[in-house]
């Protein structure tokens, strides 16, 4: 039976596996605890996406961070002291699962190893969820026992459903708009056909090229 977790949202009480740093050592990628940020709940997850030292002519240096919550993607701007002590949330290292089955809102991962099933709601892996596939290899990094990061390939192989025919005589764009079996629309060359099974990058959502078979 599978794992039914959970929701994503936010535990009463969280025991974070982590540590402090200055908020001058802060890196892109690193995971802040919610409760070192004023206005957010204990049990967020903040993963830092862009930084700004400032030092003022007057008054004490800062770091402008961007945060975005792992469990909701909600952006969190804030500003740290440069020399303020910030908790931050190391997660478990990442397994592997494979997905078993999809449907409308929930994801069937397997672990690779000890065949443990899990549910994981569709809205955990953000924009991504629109390339899961059954069978796709995911990568799962926890804490106390919730998922939090979900890693898809940065590739994967999707059938072209609907796409103009014809050549590009007379067509000064190169491309053409194409929709997969997903459901996402995609831009392709004009040679693209029905039924053509295209490599995509998982994360832009582009096309890379025609799926010859193989890995992707």
């Amino acid at each position: 039976l599978a794992r039914r977790l959970p929701p994503l949202g936010l535990p009463t009480r969280v025991l974070w596996r982590g540590g402090r740093v200055v908020a001058n050592d802060l890196t892109k990628g690193m995971l802040v605890a919610g409760n070192a940020v004023p206005g957010q709940r204990s049990g967020r997850v903040l993963r830092v996406v862009e930084l700004q030292h400032v030092k003022p002519g007057k008054g004490v240096a800062y770091v402008q961070a961007k945060m975005r919550c792992v469990q909701d993607s909600t952006v969190v701007p804030h500003k740290f002291r440069s020399s303020e002590q910030v908790e931050t949330v190391e997660l478990d290292p990442p397994q592997n699962h494979t997905v078993l089955y999809i449907d409308d809102q929930t994801a069937y991962l397997m672990h690779a190893d000890t065949f443990e099933q899990m549910e994981v709601p569709l809205s955990a892996f953000g924009d991504r969820a629109a390339w899961l596939q059954d069978g796709m290899p995911v990568r799962v990094r926890s804490h106390n026992g919730a998922p939090l990061e979900l890693t898809l390939p940065a590739r994967g192989a999707y059938e072209v459903v609907e796409t103009l025919t014809g050549g590009r005589e007379g067509k000064s764009d190169n491309v053409k708009p194409a929709k997969l079996a997903n459901g996402v629309k995609v831009r392709v060359p004009h040679f693209v056909s029905v039924g053509d099974f295209i490599v995509v990058d998982t994360e832009e959502g582009s096309y890379v090229g025609k799926h010859t078979g193989g890995d992707t």
